[in-house]
């Protein structure tokens, strides 16, 4: 007998859910395409009868061998496990052909229908459906009706964006339960419903920001209603930028705790409420750049313990509260360029143990504090370029070793401290540019793109460096008689360079040792000068001072004859004018009769 392949309706005008075969385990796991059920009766006892499911463009996709009758095959398919409620709707027929007509000919193209077909999509059709375009018409959407989306309980993805809706109608997504991705960026929405999202508990992913690029366009919300998201509590990803939000209402976040990222880009935010993220345990991107912000509310971030991207570039910003980012130690990234910070509080990044990024280029910083970088030993790219420093502290890059790049470009430093970049063997960028400086400091050799301006030589001198700043010995033999002050040559020398160290006045303060030898390999290595106190017996009325001078020698004419600042050391007398008294056994005693005991003596 011809074999003979009987076709039933698509497997989704009755079932939503997941398809088992009736007598064995296999399943289909994709419910959201259009399955077709058959079989292939291969006999009139029906032994060996095949049951076949097919994708609706007619490719097997799994088959298997069934000793049940033809029909009973199909029924069993159709009806079994269907309670009557879902028969009822597998039989309903529904009209769409009054909707909105880019939401119709959306749906009926992913129905594979035409549009002499929208009065007879069945209500399990719709519910099949897991997601729906209806995208970049433009001008073309002004509008939704209520009930555009009635039916599609199954849609997983909504993309509504790059229209020109101005407004949503109330319960326009009520139906809309397993939703997780709805996309309405790029319109014209100056306002939301209250409770237009209460029905989304599935939602994941809400973007109601803007669309960039040539094309770009953006929503003009200017307020939030209270509330609207509080029946949003799985949601991942809000996008809010590009719109023209002015205030947020307090605790509109509160609900939000599973929330990771949240855009707030391009709007008119001038200010936060106290406590505004303080739910958002779970949030790891904060965007706030290119608002009005001129101040933050102490402890604003402290909650955001998640936290691995801060943005605030392009605000008002003058200063920062002390602690801001204390309790931000997962950070990775935090930008505060071009606002107007004039200063950085000392400790501002000490607990940012994870930074890898930070910008605060385009500024007024016209000094740091010492220190401030040395708790960054993460820090991968450090961006200070135009603003207004003069100089830079000391060993103010030392610790952070990992450094790539480094923006000092658009300032006023004429002069760098020398072993400024000596620390920095892994940096790759450096940008110098711009400045004031009149020769080149010492660039590291893993410096592969360096910014400098043109005609400069490379500097050369010798600094040395007082321990707190002064020098200071006392006569009298203990840890005060010595102190000691650092030597280091500023740049590599072409040959190896001597530096002679002579007291002043030997009879006070001696030097040790007498010279110091710098190599080409050793030249930025600080080698230690240690001044010790003599104790002269002379009782000088007041402490004296002794200058300690340096000269240099070398073959290399840059260092050869250079001048060497001097050193001043305090010499704290110990002598005093006045008669000492030193009687033997401590005490002076004679008798009256002859013999040894009738004499003593004292010095």
């Amino acid at each position: 007998m011809s074999s003979q392949v009987t076709m039933a309706s698509p497997i989704s005008q009755f079932w939503t859910g997941e398809l088992t075969h009736p007598m064995r385990s296999e399943r289909i796991r994709n419910p959201g395409q259009h399955w077709c059920v058959g079989f292939d009766d291969a006999g009139e006892n029906n032994k060996s009868a095949k049951t076949i499911f097919r994708k609706a463009d007619g490719r097997q996709a799994i088959s298997g061998r069934a000793g049940i009758k033809t029909l009973g095959v199909i029924l069993f398919l159709s009806l079994a496990g269907l309670s009557s409620p879902q028969r009822a709707q597998a039989q309903t027929t529904i009209n769409i052909c009054d909707r909105t007509p880019q939401v119709k000919t959306k749906i009926l193209m992913r129905l594979g229908k035409t549009s002499a077909d929208c009065g007879s999509v069945t209500a399990a059709e719709l519910a099949g459906i897991r997601w729906l375009h209806v995208v970049y018409s433009f001008d073309s959407l002004t509008t939704l009706k209520t009930g555009d989306f009635d039916g599609l309980t199954g849609l997983r993805e909504l993309r509504l964006n790059g229209n020109s809706l101005s407004s949503l109608p109330a319960g326009i997504f009520d139906d809309l339960t397993s939703l997780e991705e709805l996309a309405l960026a790029g319109n014209r929405l100056s306002s939301l419903p209250a409770g237009v999202f209460d029905k989304l508990t599935s939602l994941t992913n809400l973007n109601l920001g803007h669309i960039l690029g040539p094309d770009g366009r953006s929503n003009n919300l200017s307020s939030l209603p209270a509330g609207v998201f509080d029946k949003l509590t799985r949601l991942e990803k809000l996008w809010l930028d590009g719109n023209s939000l002015s205030s947020l209402p307090s605790g509109v976040f509160d609900k939000l705790t599973s929330l990771q990222w949240l855009r707030l880009p391009d709007n008119n935010l001038s200010s936060l409420p106290a406590g505004i993220f303080d739910k958002l345990t779970s949030l790891e991107y904060l965007l706030l750049e290119n608002n009005s912000l001129s101040s933050l509310p102490s402890g604003v971030f402290d909650k955001l313990t998640s936290l691995r991207q801060l943005r605030l570039p392009d605000n008002n910003l003058s200063s920062l509260p002390a602690g801001i980012f204390d309790k931000l130690t997962k950070l990775h990234r935090l930008e505060m360029q071009r606002n107007n910070l004039s200063s950085v509080p000392p400790g501002t990044f000490d607990k940012l143990t994870s930074l890898e990024y930070l910008n605060l280029g385009d500024n007024s910083l016209s000094s740091l504090p010492a220190g401030v970088f040395d708790d960054l030993t993460n820090l991968r790219k450090l961006y200070l370029y135009t603003n207004s420093l003069s100089s830079l502290p000391a060993g103010v890059l030392d610790k952070i070793t990992n450094l790539r790049s480094l923006g000092l470009d658009n300032n006023n430093l004429s002069s760098v401290p020398p072993g400024t970049f000596d620390k920095l063997t892994s940096l790759e960028y450096l940008g110098l540019n711009n400045n004031s400086l009149t020769c080149l400091p010492f660039i590291p050799s893993s410096v592969t793109e360096l910014w400098v301006d043109g005609g400069l030589s490379a500097c050369t001198g010798v600094t040395v460096t007082e321990s707190d700043g002064s020098t200071q010995v006392t006569e009298t033999a203990g840890t005060t008689n010595t102190d000691s002050y650092t030597v280091v040559l500023a740049t590599e020398p072409t040959s190896s360079v001597t530096i002679t160290v002579t007291s002043g006045a030997a009879g006070a303060a001696t030097v040790s040792p007498a010279t110091l030898t710098f190599s080409t390999s050793d030249w930025n290595s600080e080698q230690t000068v240690t001044v010790t106190g003599v104790d002269d017996f002379v009782d000088q009325s007041n402490d004296r001072s002794v200058t300690i001078s340096h000269s240099a020698t070398s073959s290399d004419p840059g260092y050869n004859g250079i001048s060497v600042a001097s050193v001043t050391v305090t010499v704290v007398d110990d002598d005093g004018g006045g008669v000492s008294i030193d009687q033997s056994a401590d005490s002076t005693s004679v008798t009256e009769a002859s013999g040894d005991g009738r004499t003593d003596s004292y010095t």
